[in-house]
């Protein structure tokens, strides 16, 4: 249900079906996305944040700090959960590499798993040569450039943006929820 809910707004419902330029990696993209929980658990991690900040902001700030009880305050809380979410999804969904494979988190070790599995179907070495140089590229698209901090797949980034903008609803739906418990915020959002 969850990997629906980031397949119409990202390339993940183009990566997980068979077709499109990454039909090399679809097994892979599938494997992970489908069959382990990373899409729900970045999605309650975007929730978790939402409703800290939520809490915080409200029953923390709005209680005690009139002049931190401001809409453009509030503006800038919601740019807060959106990076705060933006930044913990990334890392979930990409996860670490090593050079033990058991050792490797999130989209490697689920590469390493997918590879382990194609090649116990088969014994003929161009294939199996083949099926080792494919997840070897899938796993290098999730690794950072040289000099810089941004990886050759946008997935993970695409991911990100929506978990942020899934985050921010919560927030601002929360906000109604709780501008009336306070006692500066009643104005806030609206």
């Amino acid at each position: 249900m969850f990997t629906k809910l980031y397949s119409w707004c990202t390339s993940l419902g183009l990566k997980i079906s068979e077709g499109g330029d990454v039909a090399d990696y679809a097994t892979y993209y599938s494997n992970y996305f489908n069959e382990t929980p990373i899409c729900t658990s970045i999605f309650w991690i975007g929730m978790a944040i939402a409703t800290a900040i939520a809490l915080f902001y409200y029953f923390g700030i709005c209680n005690f700090v009139f002049q931190l009880a401001k809409r453009w305050i509030w503006l800038c809380v919601v740019a807060v959960v959106f990076v705060a979410t933006l930044f913990s999804t990334i890392p979930t969904i990409v996860g670490h590499d090593a050079d033990d494979p058991q050792n490797a988190t999130g989209v490697f070790l689920s590469a390493y798993l997918t590879e382990e599995g194609l090649l116990n179907g088969t014994d003929d070495d161009n294939a199996r040569e083949e099926i080792m140089q494919t997840a070897s590229d899938f796993r290098e698209q999730f690794l950072k450039k040289e000099k810089s901090t941004v990886m050759r797949e946008s997935l993970p980034m695409e991911m990100g943006v929506a978990n942020g903008c899934y985050a921010m609803v919560i927030f601002i739906v929360l906000s109604f929820a709780f501008k009336k418990h306070t006692k500066h915020g009643s104005s806030i959002p609206l």
